[in-house]
């Protein structure tokens, strides 16, 4: 729940941000569920708008909600408008002064905690990066290739949900956070005034959990482990052949193909996210199918795609190696391997 500043820093904002994209001489048009989440209820919204124009003199209410003949309210009916005064800017400029966060005070998180966080940050990141400055940026609340049902889905967008509002509330990393239309929607939301040194902060902490999880967690190995039980690792060899242990050949990619060329670049940049933006402008790669197709076309199918790569709409993961402990963690004992 928002609490009374919040209401209004958010109400400001977003009159702030429509004016940029209203004709001038025509008001500017704020929707309560549209633009505002339905965190306002209409009495609200009204002594707000109300507070801005007589009391602070911000703006002036040029257009209320309207009913038609049968005294429904339709969608487009919503609408409030209002006009801006020579006040607006000095009083959303003085509103906007926050404290600055300080990152180094941060409580010590788990590394799955920070991989949870961390990955949020990437999505965020990669839309940000591809989005104009005078839109929202937004993220699906659930990615369906990720949840088996209904349940899961609700669970895995709660939990999104829960890292957002901490860069939100906690971090200040984002702001005008909405979240629409239960797990089925996207979350809109805008950078924070801290969300280069929240992002910063979250790369460096991650890469040093990862290096200390990598260095800690190398099993002890014997012939007769199950191969279940022993380290995982990939070559990608000069002749382009995917090679699980040194023994199992999964694909040999054709020379320069996609697949080719995807493999290379995760093979030379395991152990971290790497979002399609990177794959475009470094590694000079515009795939033509889904990130997870390529991870099944290079051999990775169900389990070993699972034990290896975690991917997203928009990023992908390499692990390599894989060891016993990672593969506990996601309850992998056995593996079946369709080798070449």
């Amino acid at each position: 729940m928002l609490t009374g500043k919040q209401k209004i820093s958010t109400l400001i904002e977003q009159i702030n941000d429509k004016r940029h994209v209203t004709p001038k001489g025509q008001p500017i048009l704020i929707h309560p569920f549209g633009d505002l989440g339905g965190n306002y209820p209409e009495e609200e919204l009204l002594n707000l708008l109300y507070k801005f124009q007589n009391d602070d003199e911000i703006l002036k209410i040029a257009r209320l909600p309207t009913t038609n003949d049968f005294g429904i309210v339709n969608y487009a009916d919503r609408y409030y408008g209002v006009d801006l005064t020579s006040k607006f800017d000095k009083y959303y400029d003085n509103f906007n002064i926050k404290p600055v966060a300080k990152i180094e005070s941060k409580p010590k998180l788990n590394r799955k905690s920070l991989e949870k966080v961390w990955n949020v940050l990437q999505e965020i990141e990669t839309k940000r990066g591809i989005t104009s400055s005078t839109d929202e940026i937004t993220i699906p609340q659930v990615y369906w290739s990720k949840v088996k049902d209904q349940r899961e889905a609700f669970d895995y967008a709660e939990e999104r949900l829960v890292i957002l509002r901490k860069l939100e509330t906690e971090e200040q990393a984002i702001e005008n956070l909405r979240w629409i239309d239960a797990e089925k929607g996207l979350a809109y939301m805008r950078a924070g005034q801290n969300y280069f040194e929240v992002y910063d902060w979250y790369e460096e902490e991650y890469k040093k959990a990862s290096a200390t999880y990598q260095k800690g967690s190398k099993p002890q190995q014997t012939s007769n482990e199950p191969v279940g039980s022993l380290e995982l690792e990939i070559v990608y060899t000069s002749a382009h052949e995917v090679i699980l242990n040194k023994r199992f050949l999964l694909s040999k990619p054709t020379l320069n193909g996609e697949n080719d060329l995807v493999m290379s670049y995760l093979y030379k940049n395991s152990n971290r996210p790497i979002g399609i933006d990177e794959l475009e402008e470094k590694g000079r790669i515009k795939p033509t199918k889904s990130l997870g197709k390529i991870v099944e076309n290079l051999g990775f199918t169900k389990d070993l795609a699972r034990a290896f790569f975690v991917v997203s709409a928009d990023s992908i993961y390499f692990k390599n190696p894989v060891t016993k402990v990672m593969l506990d963690e996601l309850e992998l004992r056995f593996i079946k391997i369709k080798a070449k």
